[in-house]
C-alpha cells in the first residue's frame, strides 16, 4: 500500500505571497536483474580516471548515465538532458 504525501510552502517575494502545494507518492525503487553469465560486455575504468570524469559535472549531480558507444564512453547527466530536451519526466 502506498502513501500519498503532501508539502506546501509558501514564501514571500517582492510584496507577492507564492504558495505551492506539492504531492508526491512514496514507492519502493526498482532495479534491474540480469544474469551476469548473459552479459558479455564488460569494462573498467581506473578509480582515479573516474573521479576526474565525475568531477567535471557539478558535485551535486544526482544522476550520472555512462555508456559506451562506437569505442567511446559517454558520460551525461541529468541535468543536461534536461537541458537539451532530451530528458523524460
Amino acid at each position: 500500500m502506498h502513501k500519498i504525501c503532501g508539502l506546501q510552502f509558501s514564501y514571500l517575494f517582492s510584496g507577492v505571497l507564492k504558495t505551492y502545494r506539492l504531492t508526491f507518492e512514496a514507492a519502493v525503487s526498482m532495479h534491474a536483474l540480469f544474469r551476469q553469465e548473459h552479459a558479455k560486455s564488460r569494462w573498467a575504468i581506473s578509480s582515479r580516471a573516474l573521479r576526474e570524469f565525475v568531477e567535471h559535472f557539478a558535485p551535486k549531480t544526482e544522476q550520472l548515465d555512462m555508456y559506451s558507444e562506437d569505442g567511446r564512453a559517454s558520460f551525461t547527466s541529468y541535468t543536461e538532458k534536461i537541458m537539451s530536451g532530451n530528458g523524460k519526466f
